[in-house]
């Protein structure tokens, strides 16, 4: 009997981003979250949802926390709880926001709007969604995935 394949990637204590606030690596940053998760157990359309939650998290990090401002960084951490949840994190250094406060894009009147829906997607595409707003300063994205239970066949 030969031993089973080892997977692709594989993420023990969580893998940490800090990156300038730039857009030009997103691409790269939404990918790796796709693989994780798909190496996770996810399967490939949740797999792919999530990383549109996570460059929703990061453009939001980018263009309202950071303004654009590349000598800011972006910190994304990727980790696996207890074998069951994959837990994304992003976090800016800007001044915080309200999430009740931003407009609800299904509203008649923000349907045509051109952007305001990355709250929306998040909440979508992942299981739970929490902001967090540390007593430093910033906005901290909270993004958990289940992995499906895996089969003891």
């Amino acid at each position: 009997m030969s031993p089973s394949p080892s997977p692709a990637l594989r993420i023990r204590d969580g893998l940490n981003i800090d990156a300038a606030s730039h857009l030009a690596w997103i691409d790269g940053i939404e990918q790796l979250a796709v693989c994780t998760s798909r190496e996770a157990g996810l399967d490939d359309d949740s797999a792919f949802f999530l990383g549109i939650a996570v460059r929703e998290a990061i453009v939001n990090a980018v263009r309202h926390g950071h303004r654009f401002d590349p000598r800011r960084r972006v910190k994304v951490g990727i980790r696996i709880a207890a074998g069951r949840v994959i837990v994304i994190t992003v976090r800016d250094s800007g001044p915080g926001f309200d999430p009740a406060a931003v407009p609800d894009p299904l509203a008649p009147a923000n349907l045509t709007r051109p952007g305001g829906r990355g709250i929306l997607f998040m909440r979508r595409f992942a299981d739970r969604v929490r902001f967090l707003f540390p007593k430093g300063g910033g906005s901290v994205v909270h993004l958990e995935k289940d992995l499906p239970a895996r089969s003891a066949a």
